[in-house]
């Protein structure tokens, strides 16, 4: 019976004393387990129109995907101190298995940002050459709506080849589908509002942090799906910030929605 009685101490003080002998990298990546499972279920309950919502859940997720794990590696005085009797001595050396997980996980965490650094330099590359679009009602258009979302920096408008628009290429470029030069007045200023409210709200900044974190996490596949999911590029949603600019709540909606039909795929949507 008294067997009985102490085993949940004894269970206590084992599991202290586990935790207690592995690393203090070891502890942060246990700590971003947790983290990730934690996350990972709330994320999957958040409904899909829920867009604005979702943004900034998964911002919060990448910030906290980050400073929670650094704060349990470079912080270890941050444990609760419990007082026992006293534990086994540990050995004070890391163990060759930590050593090796740990030469596994920077080797992959170098070997994915030096993709993404290639990635960026490319994207960069083929930004540079696109030429810019000498039109002088489009780029009227383009300062009156620079002006009504206050974006007071300069912007180039450039021309991409497709119907595609790019809104995450560049942090002073408008990426104009060249297909949406003959499309009507209302999908080019969509276009154009929806590229400078991500301007002005720095998406780019966030969506490359996304991709960093996603770069430490590289064995995750969910914290890639996070930062693929954080793109506002993937969702042809009403934006506050744009729809604001536009003062025209049901006009903005219905030239979303023609926009959304110009960019699906042949074939889609039409079934049914």
């Amino acid at each position: 019976m008294e067997t009985l009685l102490t085993f949940p101490q004894e269970l206590l003080l084992g599991a202290i004393a586990l935790l207690d002998a592995i690393p203090d990298g070891a502890r942060a990546a246990l700590a971003a387990i947790f983290l990730i499972l934690i996350l990972r279920h709330f994320e999957a309950r958040i409904p899909s129109f829920e867009i604005q919502y979702g943004q900034s859940f998964r911002k919060s997720a990448l910030v906290a995907l980050v400073l929670i794990p650094a704060f349990v590696w470079l912080v270890p005085a941050s444990r609760m101190t419990v007082y026992v009797e006293e534990l086994e001595h540990t050995d004070a050396g890391m163990h060759a298995f930590w050593i090796t997980l740990l030469i596994v996980w920077m080797a992959g965490v170098l070997s994915a940002l030096a993709a993404l650094i290639r990635a960026q330099l490319r994207m960069r590359a083929e930004m540079d050459a696109l030429p810019a679009i000498d039109d002088e009602k489009l780029s009227s258009r383009l300062g009156h709506w620079q002006r009504r979302l206050g974006l007071e920096k300069t912007v180039r408008l450039v021309e991409v080849p497709g119907t595609e628009p790019r809104f995450l290429t560049s942090s002073d470029l408008v990426a104009f589908p060249a297909a949406a030069r003959h499309w009507p007045g209302n999908l080019q200023d969509v276009i154009m509002i929806v590229s400078l409210a991500h301007l002005k709200r720095r998406h780019r900044r966030w969506h490359r942090f996304g991709w960093m974190v996603s770069c430490v996490y590289w064995p995750v596949p969910w914290v890639q799906r996070l930062a693929e999911n954080h793109n506002p590029q993937k969702h042809h949603t009403p934006d506050e910030l744009a729809e604001t600019s536009y003062r025209d709540r049901l006009g903005y909606d219905r030239a979303l929605r023609q926009l959304a039909q110009r960019l699906e795929p042949p074939g889609r949507g039409t079934s049914g």
